[in-house]
């Protein structure tokens, strides 16, 4: 898909990755190409909350959430995000994105 085609909700279609013995479980992302060259965080955060959404039912939804950006994302290039699934409870779950 050529970059002029490629919109906001074509950001959040993650490619599954490898997924390890203990359950983690890895996704690749590729982002809008904005003016800027740097990632958007709102996309790059709601990339991150798909990624996890995969990981867990559908009778759960997300309570909280916690991010930093530490350093800006090249537009450029694929984003992979790692999953560790941490705890799967009968009323919650958490994860380590």
């Amino acid at each position: 898909m050529s970059t002029s085609t490629f919109g906001l909700l074509d950001a959040f279609d993650l490619q599954p990755g490898a997924v390890t013995d203990d359950g983690t479980r890895t996704f690749t992302a590729r982002h809008q190409v904005i003016p800027s060259a740097r990632a958007y965080g709102g996309e790059v955060v709601a990339q991150a909350v798909t990624a996890v959404s995969t990981t867990v039912g559908a009778d759960k939804a997300i309570h909280s959430f916690h991010g930093y950006f530490l350093r800006p994302g090249d537009v450029n290039e694929p984003t992979t995000w790692t999953v560790d699934l941490t705890r799967d409870g009968r009323g919650f779950s958490a994860r380590a994105v």
